[in-house]
């Protein structure tokens, strides 16, 4: 099978959640639903319909399934034009809907500084060193994600200023609530001992005051303000990798987790023209904040 026929195979079984299931018609002759000649017969399958358990279907060149029945009833729809795929009793689900996920956030995750979760301080470290190094002097250093239990010890900004003297650094640990700044970050953000902890964060401080890095919840949005934004193209990069990954597992239809922002409304722009149905909840920033 030609790289292109598979990817429309793919594509086309991963899509099932998105399209109407067509009737299954009884008669030896099956009725086209949706319209438009079959682009793909699917054959020898066990396809998983709200009616029960198909055995092939026929699909347009749109993705929709036009019809459903027994391999020999969708057979006959072939023509001259008519790819076929042949599953050989393999099951065809629909896809899968992922309720909690951040699909432009984890796109551009991956093309910051990525640091595999589990790593050592020594292995944290060779791998911002080669970010820093690529990115040139001065440049941001922004990723993850840091696991403290792995690295062993309390993160301090001295061990990531070792590695990135001449960068801001700030890396996200695995939860995505706390982050860790080198000593030009913090300097850039103007953090330093007398600094006060924002309302709904913390600024982790070694015995003599002085913040060692750590940054909880809210206090890093004072140095991710200083971060320059993603580009459009980054942003569309990211979205196209995370929505690719998402249809490679079946995933064809995801909520957005944090809604709110110019980059989640383009993001979600995006993804409705896309093979995935989007949809949207509202994110901290977006919720007001409680009165004291």
């Amino acid at each position: 099978m030609s790289s292109k026929l598979e990817e429309f195979a793919r594509r086309t079984l991963l899509f099932l959640a998105v399209v109407a299931w067509a009737p299954l018609v009884a008669s030896a002759e099956l009725e086209l639903e949706g319209g438009g000649e079959p682009k793909l017969l699917v054959e020898n399958a066990r396809i998983h319909t709200p009616d029960g358990i198909a055995e092939a279907m026929a699909v347009n060149a749109d993705g929709v399934i036009i019809a459903l029945g027994t391999t020999t009833e969708v057979d006959r729809l072939r023509s001259g034009h008519t790819r076929l795929l042949d599953l050989k009793g393999r099951d065809v689900l629909p896809g899968f809907a992922d309720l909690h996920v951040h699909p432009v956030f984890a796109g551009l995750q991956a093309q910051r500084c990525v640091i595999p979760q589990g790593s050592t301080l020594e292995a944290l470290q060779q791998i911002v060193k080669a970010c820093a190094a690529k990115a040139g002097a001065g440049k941001w250093i922004t990723g993850g994600q840091w696991d403290a239990s792995a690295i062993g010890r309390a993160p301090d900004r001295s061990m990531l200023d070792a590695v990135a003297p001449l960068n801001p650094a700030l890396i996200g640990d695995t939860s995505e609530h706390s982050a860790w700044a080198n000593s030009r970050a913090l300097e850039i953000a103007g953090i330093g001992r007398d600094t006060p902890n924002p309302r709904s964060g913390i600024i982790e401080r070694d015995a003599s005051g002085q913040p060692t890095g750590v940054l909880r919840e809210d206090a890093v949005a004072l140095v991710r303000k200083h971060v320059p934004p993603p580009t459009d193209a980054e942003i569309r990069a990211a979205l196209a990798s995370s929505l690719e990954i998402m249809l490679s597992f079946g995933i064809t239809s995801f909520t957005e987790a944090a809604a709110g922002s110019a980059r989640t409304q383009r993001s979600r722009t995006r993804a409705s023209s896309s093979n995935a149905r989007v949809c949207a909840s509202p994110g901290p920033q977006a919720m007001p904040r409680p009165r004291r």
